[in-house]
């Protein structure tokens, strides 16, 4: 099955907020959090969301989002998974 890769602009990766990701992340080992983490996300959802999070840190924390960013849809739906899951939490 071929790679689609999608052209997001920053305001699309805004509305997703990644910000709570970022605010989020730490807590992800302790309680509650970790246990409904562990529970929600699969192995290799764990793994590509640790892979992620230093990108959605940069662009949160230091350097500012671009204005296109180029990402699969499937890395698209786990971040907005990710920021539902940790807005909600």
């Amino acid at each position: 099955m071929p790679k689609i890769v999608l052209e997001f602009s920053r305001d699309e990766v805004e509305e997703l907020g990644t910000m709570v990701i970022c605010e989020m992340w730490d807590k992800r080992r302790y309680g509650r959090v970790r246990r409904e983490f562990l529970k929600t996300f699969d192995e290799e959802d764990r793994i590509k969301l640790s892979s992620i999070y230093p990108k959605i840190y940069k662009w949160n924390l230091v350097t500012g989002i671009p204005d296109k960013i180029r990402m699969k849809m499937s890395t698209y739906n786990l971040i907005n998974r990710a920021c539902n899951f940790f807005g909600t939490i």
